[in-house]
């Protein structure tokens, strides 16, 4: 029994070291399968963190320790701020460079990009002026996003197929169908709230007669008269409109010739005559007299030939003989048109009338519960008879923007001349037309009330054609005066080209009734909407009022803490950032990919910013990096463009238009003229080269076109810029000097841009050089390293240099819209200083207008502003 006990034990020894050591074994055979799996992890990391350019270190704890770095970075450097007595204010919130920056059309936020590279992608910022704390809103989870790109170019899609192109602006077959005017959208207001505010904008009733507005007479209420201010008292027009951003009041004599104007006609009106007992009128186009009587019938029968175009100046200061747009002949140069009679406006200088065949607008029967007895844009069409210009068609928009009535005339007087150029209108218009004007004051009359406002430009014209009496009116002339003041007025291409940054009346065939009233509409929405948002109020006047020689800056951008939304580019990051002209998305240029891409900004019920999703991707065309990037004021395209010369434009689809080599060995820089008709670009050659993106009436591309080039360097341009009417550029080079030119050209026509002047600036070798004009012309910003240059555009001097704004260089330099701040981007801040330089020249200008004033009254308002604008730059000692 013993010797098998001993075995026992033995069996049983064995077995345990035998399972010990099957354990050990396995427990390092599992320990050696994790490491393995550990090593690959960390492989794939160490390649993944290669790839995006990372040290191939344990890729999170690298990540996590630069973030922590940035910060702490960025903490120490908040602290010991930059100050300056021009600064306004700074822009924070990114934890990289940045790269660029563009302020919004509307004028509410500012779109940041950097390089804010972390695990995932780089960073774009809103930058908004609301009181509201700061929130961040990052698009991730890839899936979702391409279901929402998805439905969003499905939308986009369904959207452009809705478009609806018309060959020929006087005829439409049936109305159109327009979507709702943005700009009515954005002020968030119901109809009866803006008409309310609406009567601010009235043309006083006195005023309505020196204007030239219809009038009832005093001894019998059916007589209508209509007086013109006598051409003898007026002094010669200006040339052209000007657009300054920073002009002076009215002329010193607009108050004498109004007061002229109301006593000559208060002395007609005690002794009317009538002003159809002469037969001799004078043309309106070659100014000579002729003949014709009172029942349209003419005597004079000789032919008219004259110049169709305005009197223009060759160089803008005056010193240049004046020549005609349409030829290019002088003053005493024979006409270049021809017609087969002399034609005239149906009305002369004086007191005009009495004529019969005019309505009035009634009074509505019932009082709306909203208050909004109508708001209606009007515009009309006219062409020639022997009794004067008579209406054509007529067109009506609601507050909306959406047609509400439009017809074409028959008349039954000869037409002399249907004024195709400029209304649009032929014969072929009028063939089985039947409407009269009888009919039409019916039917306007049923919609249009006493108490309804009328919007339109020079509505005096318009009425006078129609033969209504009203006076209920908005009229952009006078909203938005001349510089000059009574009885000049800017014309409405200008003021669409300056306010709305549209071009409007480019169709040789002829102006559109529908465009113009659009356009008047968006001009008093526009002028609206920015008074509401300065707590300006409302307010039109015979004579101009500046709004400008008031230093003022928006109440709600003077606040410490703005609110920013973020969006994550992710595993890129964007160099290039633009706004869309809505306001509504914006575009940005991603460096890695070399693609553009379009975000969507949604908006919350209280109008503030929400989430961006990403709408569209465009191809990838470019493979060197992105100099240049921007959207056309009118929507109507977009452009990009490489330092590798290589000019890309775009349709909002993400489509190529067409492909331009800039022959510039090395592109510097890109961008879009303000007025949204050229695209130039700059580089190792010394000139700047200018292409024209052309349309069809339609809207249909049709091509890029060489217009002109900015020459006169000795090397390389480093960058340029246009003022807000593309009237003006400057450009910056590698020889030391800036340049400012006259682009106010036909280049069609052989003209090239006149040189200004040449000023000489001080950089050093090597530093980033970046140039900014102002949207009045006035100013020149140029960057040279860590360093800003402001200098006068007028006198060409260098007026202040800021030292030492950003580290590491200034990457970016713009003005904002309303001309009284200049921006600079770098390192991790966006720094707002007051554009001093700007103010300057408004007080010299008014200095000049002070020397030379007649009335007391002018005086002292020049006076008054003088102080004001001094008193807010001693502000800032």
């Amino acid at each position: 029994m013993e010797p098998d006990a001993s075995v026992s034990q033995e069996s049983l020894g064995i077995l345990l070291a035998t399972v010990l050591l099957g354990a050990c074994i396995l427990f390092l055979y599992i320990r050696k399968l994790l490491g393995s799996a550990s090593k690959t992890d960390e492989s794939q990391g160490d390649q993944q963190s290669a790839a995006q350019g990372k040290d191939p270190v344990t890729y999170g704890q690298a990540d996590s320790q630069k973030s922590k770095k940035r910060l702490e970075k960025s903490s120490r450097e908040t602290k010991s701020t930059f100050s300056h007595s021009w600064l306004f204010t700074s822009l924070k919130g990114h934890i990289g460079r940045v790269l660029d920056l563009d302020f919004s059309p509307n004028g509410k936020w500012i779109a940041t990009c950097a390089d804010d590279m972390t695990a995932e992608s780089g960073r774009v910022e809103v930058q908004s002026s609301s009181r509201d704390r700061e929130q961040t809103i990052t698009t991730r989870e890839p899936g979702r996003k391409k279901q929402k790109r998805k439905r969003a170019k499905q939308k986009q899609d369904s959207e452009m197929k809705k478009e609806v192109h018309l060959s020929c602006p006087a005829f439409r077959a049936k109305p159109m169908q327009e979507q709702t005017l943005k700009m009515y959208q954005t002020l968030h207001c119901t109809n009866g709230q803006l008409y309310n505010l609406m009567k601010n904008y009235l043309v006083k009733s006195q005023q309505l007669q020196v204007l030239g507005f219809p009038f009832r007479g005093c001894q019998n209420p059916k007589d209508a008269y209509v007086y013109i201010v006598h051409k003898k008292k007026v002094a010669s027009a200006p040339a052209e409109d000007s657009d300054s951003e920073f002009s002076a009041s009215s002329d010193i004599k607009s108050e004498s010739l109004a007061a002229d104007a109301l006593a000559e006609l208060s002395s007609a009106l005690k002794s009317p005559q009538s002003s159809e007992s002469s037969t001799e009128k004078l043309c309106v186009r070659c100014h000579m007299p002729f003949h014709v009587t009172s029942k349209g019938e003419y005597i004079t029968h000789d032919p008219c030939v004259y110049h169709w175009g305005r009197l223009m100046n060759a160089d803008r200061r005056g010193y240049a003989p004046r020549f005609y747009s349409c030829c290019k002949g002088g003053v005493s140069s024979e006409g270049c048109a021809q017609c087969d009679l002399h034609v005239w406006t149906g009305i002369q200088p004086g007191l005009n009338g009495p004529y019969d065949g005019f309505v009035s607008t009634q009074p509505a029967r019932f009082i709306p519960a909203d208050g909004n007895y109508g708001i209606y844009a009007l515009d009309c069409e006219m062409y020639f008879t022997a009794k004067g210009l008579q209406l054509a068609k007529v067109t009506v928009l609601d507050l909306r923007g959406k047609l509400v009535y439009e017809k074409l005339v028959c008349s039954d007087d000869y037409v002399v001349d249907y004024n195709t150029r400029f209304s649009g209108i032929t014969a072929r218009h009028l063939e089985g037309v039947t409407q009269t004007l009888e009919d039409i004051q019916q039917e306007l009359l049923t919609f249009i009330h006493a108490e309804s406002i009328l919007i339109g430009h020079g509505v005096e014209n318009d009425l006078r054609a129609l033969r209504v009496i009203h006076n209920n009116v908005v009229d952009t002339s006078m909203l938005f005066p001349h510089f000059l003041g009574f009885p000049y007025r800017r014309s409405l291409k200008s003021l669409a080209r300056s306010v709305l940054r549209k071009k409007i009346q480019a169709n040789s065939e002829g102006h559109d009734s529908h465009e113009d009233a659009l356009i008047s509409l968006e001009l008093v929405l526009s002028q609206l909407r920015s008074d509401l948002l300065t707590s300006r109020s409302p307010q039109t006047s015979l004579l101009p009022v500046n709004h400008q020689a008031t230093p003022t800056i928006a109440q709600d951008l003077d606040q410490k803490d703005h609110k920013s939304i973020r969006a994550n580019v992710e595993y890129d990051h964007a160099v290039k950032v633009k706004w869309s002209p809505d306001s509504k998305a914006f575009i940005v240029f991603k460096a890695q990919e070399g693609v553009v891409e379009v975000y969507k900004v949604s908006k919350k019920p209280d109008s503030k910013l929400g989430d961006f999703q990403v709408a569209l991707t465009f191809p990838k065309k470019h493979e060197g990096d992105c100099v240049g990037l921007g959207i056309a004021c009118d929507g109507k395209y977009i452009m990009t463009c490489s330092n590798r010369n290589d000019l890309v434009i775009w349709d909002l689809k993400g489509e190529v238009l067409a492909q331009q080599d800039t022959h510039q060995v090395d592109t510097y820089s890109a961008l879009i003229s303000p007025c949204g008709r050229f695209v130039a670009t700059s580089g190792f050659t010394p000139d700047v080269k200018v292409w024209e993106v052309k349309f069809t009436r339609t809207g249909e591309f049709s091509g890029l076109v060489r217009a002109f080039e900015l020459k006169g360097h000795n090397s390389g341009v480093y960058s340029f810029g246009f003022n807000t009417d593309s009237t003006k550029a400057a450009t910056v080079s590698k020889d030391g000097t800036w340049k400012l030119y006259d682009t106010n050209i036909e280049y069609e026509k052989g003209q090239e841009p006149h040189l200004i002047s040449t000023n000489k600036y001080e950089s050093q070798p090597g530093e980033k050089t970046l140039l900014a004009l102002s949207p009045d012309g006035r100013t020149v910003a140029i960057t040279s390293g860590n360093d800003l240059l402001l200098f006068s555009a007028i006198s060409g001097n260098l007026e202040k240099r800021i030292s030492n704004i950003h580290t590491g260089g200034i990457m970016a330099v713009m003005f904002d819209p309303s001309n009284k701040l200049v921006l600079t981007a770098g390192d991790r801040q966006v720094r707002m200083f007051h554009n001093v330089v700007g103010y300057k020249a408004t007080i010299e200008e008014l200095e000049g207008k002070r020397k030379t004033a007649t009335t007391v009254a002018m005086r002292e308002r020049i006076i008054q502003q003088i102080s004001e604008a001094k008193a807010f730059l001693q502000s800032l000692q």
